[in-house]
């Protein structure tokens, strides 16, 4: 709830508006929120329908930061300095194209939703 109080009140996605609001010094709207997926995801009953779902939405996450790194690495700004020191281009980009093979492999069709739920943001 914290979490998604903190990126809400950054303003980086306008429709998490609602949730920055602090309550008390604590983020009720967003622990209702929170608490609301939850259950949905326990009213599915099998634990075997939701854990495709959560991987791809952590693959998605990781290809994301990979994709960024190398985006970085190849356009080398001021800003980027990796203090890795085997730290190369092709990791991030061996990384990004892992993390998508794996997605495909585990439901491409939450892969295909997570690729473009990535894009529209």
């Amino acid at each position: 709830p914290k979490l998604l109080q903190a990126i809400a009140a950054d303003g980086v996605v306008p429709v998490l508006a609602p949730y920055a609001t602090l309550t008390n010094d604590e983020p009720k709207k967003a622990l209702m929120f929170t608490s609301a997926l939850a259950a949905v995801a326990m009213m599915i009953g099998s634990l075997d329908l939701v854990a495709p779902l959560l991987s791809v939405c952590f693959l998605t996450c990781y290809s994301t930061l990979n994709l960024a790194t190398f985006m970085l690495s190849i356009m080398r700004p001021p800003s980027w300095r990796p203090t890795w020191v085997y730290h190369h281009w092709s990791t991030s980009l061996l990384g990004f194209l892992a993390c998508v093979t794996m997605m495909f492999l585990i439901k491409w069709y939450y892969a295909l939703i997570g690729i473009f739920l990535t894009a529209i943001l």
